[in-house]
């Protein structure tokens, strides 16, 4: 089987002052992924206030593919403060 890892830059900002941000890569492992996925937005932009407890999804992503073990995996994906 086919396995390709795609390595995606995450920044985190807030509006203090002065500003602070946070940067972290995440690792996907895509597996013989024959259609690109199609995300229901273009961009996804969310403000997270600070006083946010740890662990709550404060955004949700859909995508749809037509490969289907891939598209399965992607449905009602959150992320997560903490």
């Amino acid at each position: 089987m086919f396995s390709n890892i795609l390595q995606i830059r995450v920044v985190a900002k807030d509006g203090g002052t002065p500003p602070l941000s946070a940067v972290t890569l995440v690792n996907v492992n895509v597996n013989r992924n024959l259609n690109a996925p199609r995300f229901e937005n273009a961009n996804y932009q969310q403000t997270v206030l600070e006083t946010q407890p740890l662990g709550v999804a404060f955004v949700q992503v859909q995508a749809k593919d037509t490969d289907q073990r891939v598209s399965a995996l992607l449905d009602d994906s959150k992320v997560t403060w903490g």
